[in-house]
């Protein structure tokens, strides 16, 4: 029994923070992934993240025309937003909006290839909280 329960609890973190996932029709929703879908652009998903949800909506075969994700990360709010600042100017997204409030920091941008972007940044005392909108356009 002892070692039933030292077991247990040994492995009860990992428990907690298994990946779940559940698929209906187009709809992808995941808790805890190891990892997010290719269509995310690379570096919006800082390191040190721990990603706690993860949402792809995909049309137009195996395209993801939306995704949402929220993470944890230990930087601040001023330092994800310069991190992000800096990263979208890099792959010339054009920052649309800028708006900082009292509990949330906003930015909203778009490339060239008409993704759209939203970034949600809340503060926390030993994390930030992001949750990432990201939507491709299809205009023919």
């Amino acid at each position: 029994m002892r070692l039933i329960t030292r077991l247990f609890f040994l492995f009860l973190p990992f428990l907690l923070h298994a990946e779940e996932s559940i698929h209906l029709n187009n709809v992808h929703i995941y808790r805890y992934p190891n990892s997010v879908s290719r269509a995310v652009p690379p570096g919006i998903i800082p390191e040190s993240s721990q990603i706690i949800h993860s949402t792809e909506l995909r049309s137009f075969g195996i395209e993801n025309s939306e995704i949402s994700v929220i993470l944890k990360n230990p930087m601040n709010t001023e330092q994800l937003l310069m991190y992000y600042e800096v990263l979208l100017k890099g792959m010339e997204w054009k920052i649309l909006q800028k708006e900082k409030k009292e509990n949330k920091t906003i930015l909203l941008a778009e490339s060239q290839v008409k993704k759209i972007v939203t970034l949600i940044i809340y503060p926390d005392n030993e994390f930030s909280l992001v949750k990432i909108f990201l939507r491709r356009n299809y205009n023919f």
